[in-house]
């Protein structure tokens, strides 16, 4: 097992290693490095029945082992010893494995979001072994839209069963995931469990009935929307269930269209062709299915007319309902433009145009978002995504410059293994496209002290394992050494797993996600909050409070999505020289980045002439010099100063430039700046942020009083 830099041993693997040893004659330190995966579970669950290791307690490299799935189902039974405590992770690393058909035989095969559907029958044939006395079926009933009940009928979603050649019992319970971790999810109890305490017969039928069934709201893959019934099998009465070869599914589609969404680029410069993505959206912001009419474009209200507007665009014909064209520019200034296509209009975000190429220019993305290799986002959310489209979706849909996917780490979990990882790795490289689109290899590793993403510069990465229940971040980040990495601490302030602060690394990490789908970390009691946590920020974890304590942190925002929808609540603004992987991950690291909700508001923040994510010496007042254009109208723009708020401007107005001295300058400062904003109706996630207001995050610039303070 090779840990640490490419090409060399990890130190931190050894004691793992020599356990291993210890307890196996054919192991050796020469041929550890050796082993087949087979090896590596068996002696590892011979160890974990002893008590000598804890179950998962593993290292590996993303080339070492192969993969799991081709394991005997024995094998495999006795790695995930433990049906109760490894639930999800069966359940996912044995699909296609359990014996018999299902078909669906009755209900439409084709539905749209938030449909009706009256009937759906499902029959299971069992093969010629039948299920034993004590075996068992589970069906899990497609995510979102109704929650099945036990009935024949009487009340809306009701799930009957009956059989031919056994006698039933049947309950409804949690998908797999939510009793492995006590986690109830908005998919809630919607596998359907049938129990055969004398058998089903060889052959035997088993048919399932679903009535008055609600669709899900949710359509966002970027191609091969289904619904699937999975259907799971012990037919042997061991504990253990696999899911059958071929579960049936049905399709899904969006429905029309409702509105219009469209993002440009943020930095243009004059004769320069410049990116603008537009998308058509049905009322639950699914791409919308149809849609053939033409998009026009026109300025939006106080806008110059320094623009040659783009050709009208023609959906007829277009794919994923979104399409890209590109304006130029004339004259230097910030612009605003409108699109119109019947009764439906948006308008865009601010486009700053320079007359010269800028040394910096802004980009937008989202790098923390989650596909169907995390276990929670199959059993939580109303719908995800497969890794390569969720690429294509932040790209074209929404218009994203630079994204990374940050699937949970863990097999305990039922998370990718090294042959996903793999896969992984050469998908987001095949996506990153030097100056026109930005990747990172990522992942996040979760454990009950907090936490954290891990983003990489280069094009691999070590294959991270362990359980997510014990605390392993420092051997996380010993594995690190030898990657140019960085990694921010995720939901640091809430009540779900907060970040233990007396570890932290300032190398590893330049910066914190301060606001995501789980809401803000600014300040303790900051309202609004975007929070469903009962405790949003626990005091003495947020953002602020670790900035007091002279950690020198920037911030990011991402979304943290597992609904397919990546850049849809929570954005990263980057100044960088260049969009390429390199360019980014350096500005990022250098706190050149701020953080917004939603909004993609320019904002250029300096102190001294110093940039945002900058520190340096002073002997007089700084000057703190603000210019920002924002899609609505911009509230308020707040001056922090050691974590207090001492100046105020309320622009009223999309557009701000303006400079203040501080008056009162006697010691070490940092000083960031708070935007607020007015709603956006042309957000890109109504659910979240319709009618609420916005904001924007600065990293902070640290000044250091020459002759008194301690930077």
């Amino acid at each position: 097992m090779r840990i640490g830099t490419p090409g060399s041993a990890g130190s931190h693997a050894q004691p793992f290693t020599r356990k291993l040893m210890q307890h196996s004659n054919n192991l050796s330190p020469s041929n550890v490095t050796e082993l087949t995966r087979r090896q590596f579970l068996m002696t590892t669950a011979a160890l974990c029945a002893q008590g000598v290791i804890r179950p998962f307690a593993i290292y590996a490299s993303s080339d070492s082992l192969p993969g799991i799935r081709s394991l005997p189902l024995a094998d495999l039974q006795k790695y995930f010893h433990n049906p109760n405590a490894h639930l999800a992770a069966y359940e996912y690393f044995t699909a296609g494995r359990g014996l018999g058909s299902a078909e669906l035989i009755g209900g439409p095969v084709s539905v749209s979001v938030g449909q009706l559907v009256p009937e759906w029958k499902l029959r299971y044939r069992a093969t010629p072994e039948g299920i034993r006395p004590g075996g068992y079926l589970r069906i899990w009933l497609p995510n979102g839209g109704s929650l099945p009940v036990l009935g024949s009928g009487e009340v809306p979603s009701s799930v009957s069963v009956s059989a031919k050649g056994g006698q039933p019992v049947t309950t409804i319970e949690a998908v797999a995931f939510s009793k492995q971790y006590g986690i109830e999810f908005k998919s809630g109890q919607r596998v359907v469990r049938v129990a055969f305490p004398d058998g089903l017969a060889p052959g035997g039928k088993v048919t399932l009935t679903w009535k008055d069934v609600k669709v899900g709201d949710l359509a966002p893959r970027w191609a091969d929307n289904r619904l699937p019934f999975r259907v799971y099998a012990d037919h042997d009465a061991d504990g253990f269930d696999e899911e059958i070869a071929a579960s049936p599914s049905v399709a899904v589609h969006s429905g029309p269209a409702d509105r219009l969404l469209m993002r440009c680029a943020s930095t243009a410069v004059v004769g320069e062709k410049t990116r603008v993505t537009v998308a058509v959206l049905d009322k639950f912001d699914n791409p919308a299915s149809g849609y053939t009419e033409t998009v026009e474009f026109g300025l939006d209200e106080g806008t110059g007319d320094g623009i040659c507007l783009p050709k009208p665009l023609a959906f007829a014909g277009v794919e994923h309902a979104c399409a890209e064209t590109a304006v130029v520019f004339t004259k230097p200034g910030i612009y605003w433009m409108r699109i119109l296509s019947g009764p439906l209009s948006a308008s865009s975000n601010p486009v700053e145009v320079f007359a010269k190429a800028p040394a910096e220019r802004l980009y937008w993305g989202d790098i923390h978002f989650h596909t169907d290799y995390s276990a929670d986002a199959r059993a939580g959310a109303n719908s995800t995504t497969d890794y390569a489209g969720a690429y294509q979706i932040g790209r074209h849909r929404y218009g994203l410059d630079f994204m990374a996917a940050t699937d949970h780490h863990s097999l305990e979990q039922g998370n990718y293994d090294s042959e996903d990882w793999k896969m992984m790795q050469q998908i987001t490289n095949e996506a990153n496209d030097p100056g026109r689109f930005a990747t990172f290899v990522a992942m996040e590793l979760s454990c009950p002290k907090g936490d954290q993403n891990i983003y990489f510069s280069g094009n691999s990465a070590p294959f991270l394992d362990h359980t997510a229940g014990t605390d392993e971040r420092k051997k996380d980040w010993a594995a690190l050494e030898g990657f140019d990495c960085f990694a921010p601490p995720h939901h640091f302030c809430q009540d779900m797993r907060p970040w233990d602060w007396s570890v932290f690394n300032a190398s590893l990490q330049p910066v914190c996600e301060v606001f995501s789908n789980h809401g803000r970390a600014e300040y303790s009691g900051n309202k609004p909050d975007y929070c469903g946590h009962e405790v949003a920020t626990l005091p003495g974890h947020t953002w602020t409070e670790q900035l007091a304590k002279d950690k020198r942190l920037g911030v990011l925002a991402s979304s943290d999505d597992h609904t397919g929808r990546p850049g849809c609540c929570g954005l990263t603004g980057v100044w960088a020289p260049a969009l390429t992987r390199e360019d980014i991950f350096r500005s990022i690291k250098n706190r050149r980045c701020y953080a917004s909700t939603d909004s993609r508001t320019i904002l250029h923040f300096s102190v001294n002439g110093h940039l945002m994510g900058e520190s340096f010496n002073a002997h007089v007042s700084p000057v703190v010099r603000i210019r920002t254009a924002s899609p609505t109208l911009i509230r308020e723009i707040a001056i922090v100063k050691n974590g207090q708020t001492v100046y105020r401007v309320e622009p009223k107005s999309r557009f701000s430039e303006w400079d203040w001295t501080d008056p009162d300058f006697h010691e070490d400062a940092y000083y960031y700046i708070r935007l607020s904003l007015a709603p956006n109706p042309d957000c890109t996630n109504r659910s979240m942020f319709a009618n609420r207001e916005e904001f924007v995050w600065s990293s902070p610039v640290w000044v250091h009083h020459l002759g008194l303070g301690k930077i």
